[in-house]
């Protein structure tokens, strides 16, 4: 697992860098089948406790299927971002996905 530091201003509380401790852990797997981006990316917010921002309009065409095993937030990020063209990127203690959308 690689790990990649990111520069956050100081007065970001809640993900400091992009360390797998930042966000409480899940211990479980995550398994979406056919599902929307919006749905999963909402589901990834209520299982860390962060807020994650998208434009549900133009992912409102991105469906997808990922089974997230074993991984933390930013590599569960990062899959969805993978499958969809897309990329996050954390704002303070905001995470922001963008992506043209799908077709």
């Amino acid at each position: 697992m690689v790990n990649h530091p990111v520069i956050i201003p100081s007065a970001a509380p809640s993900l400091k860098d992009k360390d797998p401790d930042a966000a409480p852990p899940v211990n479980y797997d995550m398994k979406f089948e056919e599902t929307s981006v919006a749905e999963i990316l909402k589901a990834l917010e209520a299982a860390y406790g962060v807020k994650i921002k998208f434009d549900g309009e133009k992912m409102s065409g991105c469906i997808i299927t990922a089974y997230l095993k074993d991984e933390d937030l930013f590599m569960r990020l990062q899959v969805v971002c993978d499958l969809i063209g897309g990329s996050y990127q954390v704002d303070g203690d905001v995470i922001k996905v963008k992506s043209r959308g799908c077709k």
